[in-house]
């Protein structure tokens, strides 16, 4: 059986966890087979228990020439039901020890309904499923060459979508997974599938913001007005940068009209502001980046505090391939062209979420891991995989995928019911063939049982029938119903003359002492003779 562990392919439709089965199919109809299988089984184990119980009385009959067993132990597998109410009436359990089974067994198959229904269940399971098309990094061509004006991942492109809703998914799929939060830049990405998640393998690190501390205690704030034309934007900016919470991208330029690093929400007279991103990177080749963010500025406002952020690149392991890929795709990047292109969609995944540093946080995280797969992956979620990358996964990707899980408390209960059953039909046809092979077979093989071999037996006795000459096909000529000599309830035949069965039965009980003397008599004087 595979492993669900197994990277070798995509999670199998049926696979082992440890020692439970996961299977694809629905946990409803799961459970549904499952119940059928054991109520099946619990069909079937009183046949075997009668057949057992049959051939243990028919053994000892064919073994020992006194044998006599009471009614009560003479008793056929009886439902639970039966057997508490044979209990209250006689006070015995029937059958003795197997009445004693009957009830055990009668829990049991409770037990076992519940079990199915505790412990098949849905469950989600950190498996593979088969890469088709997505982001797919690649390592640029070397020599590398510096990013240039139109060098940058298209924040409009499907590709950015698909890697900052991949993001997202792996998040929340992992924390559903008990896996810890490993989001960030990925090796490869699915279009459009929220089952994805980062596998540890895929994983090459990803961006970090924390709030600037020293910034955030001068409680820095700022005129509640605002210009729309770039004089404006650059005077905003430049007093973000004075305050040390922004790097100096522009060399000192006064004003900059295409690639501003500001995204502005405006009321709509475009007199005050509602929120604010600026961000801006360092001169270095892996830069760090500086922004502050602020949303729902309160319009009667005069002045607004911002929340500065230090963001920087971490890589999973510094000196190996993984980390000079992703070095050089922000190598080939224009840092001041993609920060500007990007602000705005940036700015809106946080524009109307609650005021809080966290959301800040997360949305300058998962835009600026982003750019790295989109620009990795030539603004194409359309690139196949390529196994022979370093580091790959090849054509399978981290998944969150949906199984039945058959806990290995089932495969006991299944494993126990069946062996109960084949236990008892084991011990029914060994002793059937035992007791066939001795000389009393034909005595003993009329031993009643179930309530057909009672009701037979019971008519053969009534009506003398030594030779066994009635058989069961026999018993609609006989039955149950008033006898109109003395108004009583009697076993009787069917046909006209409706005979009681009890030759005794009409006579008064002050006759019946001599009526027995007289047979006993004649059955003496027959013997003699």
């Amino acid at each position: 059986m595979v492993s669900c562990d197994s990277q070798n392919s995509p999670t199998a439709s049926v696979c082992t966890d440890h020692a439970d089965l996961l299977v694809k199919l629905n946990a409803g109809h799961t459970r549904v087979i499952f119940t059928t299988i054991l109520r099946t089984l619990f069909i079937l184990i009183p046949f075997a228990g009668s057949f057992a119980i049959k051939s243990i009385h028919r053994n000892r009959a064919a073994a020992r020439d006194d044998f006599r067993v009471p009614l009560s132990k003479l008793m056929p597998w009886t439902s639970t039901g039966g057997a508490i109410q044979y209990l209250k009436k006689t006070r015995k359990l029937p059958g003795g020890f197997w009445g004693i089974l009957v009830l055990i067994l009668g829990a049991y198959a409770l037990v076992a309904d519940l079990m199915v229904n505790q412990y098949i269940d849905k469950t989600f399971y950190a498996g593979w499923c088969e890469f088709e098309h997505g982001v797919v990094l690649k390592p640029p061509q070397k020599p590398l060459r510096r990013g240039e004006l139109d060098d940058f991942p298209n924040p409009a492109f499907a590709a950015a979508t698909t890697a900052v809703s991949s993001q997202l998914s792996s998040a929340s799929n992992r924390l559903s997974l008990g896996l810890t939060n490993t989001s960030g830049i990925s090796w490869k990405v699915p279009r459009n599938d929220d089952r994805f998640f980062t596998s540890n393998n895929e994983f090459l690190g990803g961006w970090s913001c924390n709030i600037n501390k020293d910034l955030e205690q001068k409680d820095i704030t700022f005129p509640n007005s605002i210009s729309t034309t770039p004089q404006g934007q650059s005077d905003l900016y430049y007093q973000y940068v004075r305050a040390g919470a922004l790097y100096d991208s522009f060399g000192g330029n006064e004003t900059f009209e295409r690639n501003s690093p500001l995204a502005l929400q405006s009321t709509e007279d475009e007199e005050q502001m509602e929120a604010v991103l600026a961000w801006t990177a360092s001169e270095d080749d892996v830069w760090d980046v500086k922004a502050v963010a602020v949303n729902k500025i309160v319009d009667s406002d005069e002045t607004y505090t911002v929340t500065p952020f230090n963001c920087h690149l971490n890589v999973t392991d510094k000196n190996s391939a993984n980390s000079s890929i992703v070095t050089d795709i922000m190598y080939t990047m224009n840092r001041v062209v993609t920060l500007s292109r990007w602000a705005d969609s940036t700015l809106g995944s946080f524009l109307y979420a609650p005021q809080d540093s966290a959301f800040y946080k997360t949305s300058l995280e998962t835009h600026l891991n982003a750019m790295i797969m989109a620009w990795g992956s030539s603004n194409s979620d359309w690139k196949q995989a390529d196994s022979s990358e370093p580091a790959h996964t090849g054509d399978k990707y981290g998944c969150k995928v949906q199984r039945t899980r058959i806990s290995i408390a089932i495969w006991i209960v299944v494993a126990i019911t069946l062996a109960i059953l084949l236990g008892l039909s084991g011990l029914g046809f060994s002793l059937y063939v035992l007791t066939r092979a001795t000389r009393k077979w034909k005595k003993v093989e009329a031993m009643p049982s179930d309530m057909a071999d009672w009701q037979l037996a019971f008519i053969q006795d009534f009506q003398g029938d030594n030779q066994r000459t009635l058989t069961a096909k026999d018993l609609d000529r006989f039955g149950y119903g008033w006898d109109h000599r003395d108004g009583m309830l009697r076993f009787m035949t069917l046909d006209e003359r409706s005979i009681p069965l009890n030759p005794r039965a009409a006579i008064p009980y002050d006759q019946e002492h001599e009526y027995s003397s007289g047979m006993y008599r004649e059955q003496h004087s027959m013997l003699k003779s």
